[in-house]
């Protein structure tokens, strides 16, 4: 019998654990030793994990063979809790209104059984609305289901902003919270279309996963030049005096804007002001504009055009070019509607000389 149990005794067995992706050692120690194995024998063996993984593999390193044994298990998750955690990599994030904003939100739930959960939103501004979405399916989610094999969710917070809002929150950090309930903290805690509105303390106690996230509401810089009249007829050593107006049609306060005039080389102009120190939402500013031809500028028609830049958080923003056209006549040039006149002046009064004639005879 001793023969036989030495016969069956495997010696110097190393065993140590792998990561299933790329086989890297994710335990300490990072190798065991079994001296000697009997027949029908077991060992314990204890390792520390190193990184959190839902599997890994067990790697049996036999003196007799040439490769190791490798045996993949998967680990099962407990928690005293039955609590979905919830995490996000861009929870802080920037939008333009009219625009909207995607989170990414990853749900990690630590237990066995299935269960469902329900999704709430805290304290976001009422003026903003949002839905909960799946991001492969693109389909609405006001609740999200776990089990037993599929314990980790990935979903997509979409928060959509006005084309409107209080100049007050613009460019300010608005502070909310996506949590995660089971049913009988959702029912205890109410609210309407998943969302909810908490004061500190109450968050703080909430037993369900819970994230922070922020948003900052950014207006969109627009602005439009209006040239109520394009086109200008002048003479020959005259200027062309024309009044524009510049408004902020966007959706934020403007500062530094500054007109721009485009004419040919020989041209000068003014423009005045020629930087406007600020201009809020949906305010508007007169500009009074001076085209000076050179003195020896021909008869014809001439193009110029009238624009405006601002520069917003390092971006420049110009408004559509408005094209004027100036049409140079002579001194002496009659208009066609003077020669016209002219003419037809010229035909009454023959008609009245023929008219008066004709009566006499």
């Amino acid at each position: 019998p001793e023969e036989i149990a030495a016969a069956n005794e495997i010696r110097g067995i190393y065993v140590s654990l792998l990561d299933v992706t790329d086989d890297t050692n994710i335990v300490k120690p990072y190798e065991e030793k079994i001296p000697i194995l009997g027949y029908n024998e077991t060992v314990d063996l204890t390792f520390q994990l190193q990184k959190d993984v839902e599997s890994l593999k067990v790697s049996l390193n036999y003196p007799e063979l040439p490769q190791p044994d490798m045996r993949l298990i998967y680990l099962q998750k407990e928690s005293a809790l039955d609590v979905v955690n919830v995490s996000s990599l861009r929870f802080s994030q920037e939008g333009n209104l009219g625009s909207s904003v995607t989170y990414d939100l990853t749900l990690d739930r630590l237990a066995e059984t299935e269960n469902t959960f329900q999704l709430r939103v805290i304290n976001l501004l009422n003026r903003l609305s949002f839905e909960f979405q799946d991001p492969e399916t693109r389909s609405r989610q006001s609740q999200v289901k776990f089990t037993q094999e599929q314990s980790k969710r990935n979903l997509s917070l979409i928060v959509y902003l006005p084309e409107e809002l209080d100049a007050s929150y613009l460019d300010s950090t608005l502070e909310f919270y996506v949590a995660v309930l089971d049913e009988a903290e959702a029912n205890e805690l109410g609210g309407v279309n998943n969302r909810l509105d908490l004061p500190a303390e109450q968050i703080a106690s909430i037993q369900g996963g819970v994230e922070r996230f922020e948003l900052i509401p950014k207006g969109v810089p627009e602005i439009e030049v209006f040239v109520q009249n394009a086109f200008q007829t002048i003479k020959i050593g005259e200027e062309v005096n024309m009044t524009a107006t510049l408004q902020n049609i966007g959706t934020r306060d403007l500062v530094d804007i500054r007109m721009l005039v485009d004419v040919n080389t020989d041209w000068k102009y003014s423009v005045v002001p020629e930087v406007i120190s600020s201009l809020a939402r949906n305010e508007e500013k007169e500009i009074q504009l001076t085209l000076s031809p050179p003195a020896d500028i021909g008869v014809g028609e001439y193009q110029a055009k009238l624009n405006a830049e601002v520069t917003v958080d390092n971006r420049k923003f110009e408004a559509r070019d408005r094209s004027i056209t100036v049409q140079v006549e002579s001194q002496t040039q009659m208009s066609v509607t003077t020669l016209l006149f002219g003419a037809l002046i010229l035909l009454m009064i023959g008609i009245v000389i023929v008219t008066i004639r004709i009566s006499r005879r």
